[in-house]
């Protein structure tokens, strides 16, 4: 059966646990999530301006001295700031548009530490590991590991292990709620937001573009063609379309991280294909369009791994039904 395996996002301390590897890899569910989360959300738009409809009020009233609008920016920040629940804080930055200027950066953090996984040091973990791979950890993450071990109930492993131990304990599941997409959609769907603040929030929730087809390793400078893995899936269906395994059918760029972000010291995988090694293990990675690719200044140092990724996954397919 072989060790169990933690999906890890270093930086935003988020974990999901995906039990024996050769299920996390052919269900596909950490790959559909994977290249879910490496697309960019649509960025929040500024709110059309709206002239008000009365007179303002006289200033120099206590009622106006009362009113929370009345406070620096500063304090309307720091409010918004340490709002927990998304929804509410939502809300309060849509009461008006003097909050929402001051808010929505506020906003825009949370998204981009919920609802996105790109340019973020990712690792599937086996619980077996002993060592990590180098530099994964800062030492920050090091000092907290340390602290933690101090306490009487945490398990005493060595490195690796602890860290797996230490993610599974502390890092937020991103199985225990909903995902970030889903809770922007509850928030508009069961708070009273309207007009252009859920037109804001609508629009950061469109579906992916999709001229966002290429898959990048920031951290090696690789990339991977979305058109190369539609390619082998096509292959590979036909292939195995009469011994009847459908699962190469929902192959996609999250399946070319997970061939290559594996982690562990021990061999045991319960796959034929040894991933316990993974050479992205810990990298950066997002999914982008291929012209913003080409653009980019340095685009003559960047090399095409689609060729090798697709051999690897090619290799797990045939290895576990041929």
């Amino acid at each position: 059966m072989g060790q169990y395996w933690l999906i890890i996002n270093v930086d935003s301390k988020q974990q999901g646990y995906f039990g024996n590897l050769r299920n996390c890899f052919f269900d596909g569910i950490l790959s559909r999530f994977l290249s879910a989360r490496l697309c960019p959300l649509q960025p929040l738009p500024e709110m059309p301006k709206i002239a008000p409809t009365s007179k303002p009020a006289d200033t120099n009233s206590n009622a106006e001295r009362a009113n929370p609008l009345s406070l620096p920016n500063e304090l309307l920040y720091e409010i918004a700031s340490n709002i927990s629940d998304f929804a509410d804080l939502l809300c309060f930055a849509a009461s008006c548009h003097k909050v929402w200027d001051v808010c929505s950066e506020a906003v825009q953090e949370w998204v981009d530490e919920w609802a996105t996984w790109d340019r973020c040091h990712i690792i599937l973990l086996g619980d077996y590991t002993d060592e990590l791979p180098e530099n994964l950890l800062d030492k920050e993450d090091e000092a907290d590991i340390r602290e933690w071990l101090a306490e009487p109930n945490a398990s005493k492993y060595e490195v690796g292990r602890s860290f797996y131990s230490y993610a599974s304990d502390c890092y937020s599941s991103i199985f225990s709620s909903e995902s970030a997409r889903r809770r922007l959609k509850s928030a508009l769907k069961d708070r009273p937001l309207s007009g252009a603040p859920a037109a804001a929030i609508e629009r950061m929730l469109e579906v992916p573009d999709p001229k966002y087809t290429v898959l990048r390793n920031l951290s090696q400078k690789l990339y991977v063609r979305q058109k190369a893995v539609d390619e082998l899936r096509e292959e590979l269906v036909s292939e195995f379309k009469s011994m009847g395994y459908p699962s190469a059918a929902n192959l996609n760029l999250g399946d070319a991280v997970v061939c290559n972000i594996c982690w562990s010291n021990d061999r045991s995988t319960s796959m034929s294909v040894d991933l316990t090694d993974g050479p992205w293990a810990g990298d950066c990675f997002d999914i982008v369009s291929m012209d913003e690719l080409e653009t980019d200044e340095e685009f003559s140092q960047w090399g095409d791994a689609s060729k090798d990724v697709c051999a690897t996954l090619r290799d797990c397919y045939e290895s576990e039904y041929l």
